[in-house]
């Protein structure tokens, strides 16, 4: 097995991996319990100790001096596990405080991750074939759909313009696209989702912190539940009154739109004439 040690993340100051003639090391240290720090179990240091000729009890001077160095010239350690010494650091390493084990692995404080070379194409791999799959979900998408999708999302695109729909949206897929497979591909509940998300932002459905109401009406205490009860058949007379409402403010703002766009129209008309005169 080939295993890789690397820094974890770029140093939150400098915005670099090392500073520069500086280096890292890791080396065993006494943990909380007063114990010394080795990663080897007792059947581990019997074999190691035997196998590579040296002390390698908790106790030993060994521990002193023994440390793993990382640098600007060499940012990546390589380990073969076949290989004797190379199995022995591994150990080390494995349950160190400041080595994360994979890129899943969230343990605080860790400043190091060690990846196996396999796994790491596999993580890779699955990143980027989630991507791709929120890509290829998005290219079927109506500039109606993505309205819908926006709306789910928490943003508003009813009078913006398509081109404008299409990059923001695709924006947040680019940035996260876990998440827009969760929210719009996967989501068997989209359209009630989306009827409730944009009855709340014209005022239809009032939402108080989680409580969704209709009228003096608790439609339900999450949105979970909300969602639940206007799926509900017996619930139809007023998804039907929600949805009524609905397209009877859409045609009230479409004609406001078009009251106040003649209005400025009419204005222009009378600047114009006002220059010739």
């Amino acid at each position: 097995m080939i295993v890789k040690l690397m820094m974890k993340a770029k140093d939150p100051w400098a915005d670099v991996y090392f500073f520069r003639n500086c280096k890292h090391h890791l080396g065993s240290y006494i943990t909380r319990s007063g114990k010394r720090y080795t990663g080897l179990d007792k059947a581990d240091v019997e074999f190691f100790s035997k196998e590579l000729n040296f002390d390698l009890h908790p106790d030993s001077d060994f521990w002193t001096n023994f440390h793993l160095t990382l640098e600007e010239r060499k940012p990546v350690i390589t380990l073969d596990t076949e290989d004797i010494l190379d199995l022995f650091k591994y150990k080390f390493l494995k349950n160190h405080k400041d080595v994360a084990n994979g890129y899943n692995d969230k343990k605080a404080g860790a400043r190091y991750i060690l990846v196996e070379e396999k796994a790491t194409a596999e993580e890779v791999m699955k990143v980027a074939s989630v991507k791709i799959k929120a890509l290829s979900e998005y290219n079927k998408l109506t500039v109606e759909q993505m309205r819908k999708c926006l709306r789910i999302y928490g943003l508003r695109s009813d009078s913006a313009s398509a081109e404008v729909v299409q990059s923001s949206l695709y924006q947040l897929v680019e940035e996260n696209p876990s998440k827009f497979l969760q929210l719009w591909v996967n989501n068997e509940n989209k359209e009630t989702q989306y009827i409730i998300e944009e009855a709340v932002a014209k005022n239809i459905i009032r939402r108080n912190k989680t409580t969704y109401k209709y009228g003096s009406d608790v439609l339900g205490y999450t949105q979970d539940e909300t969602i639940e009860y206007l799926k509900n058949p017996a619930n139809n007379s007023l998804k039907i009154a929600i949805l009524s409402q609905l397209e009877g403010k859409d045609v009230l703002e479409t004609r406001v739109s078009e009251v106040t766009k003649k209005s400025e129209l009419a204005k222009l008309k009378e600047e114009i004439n006002t220059d010739k005169e």
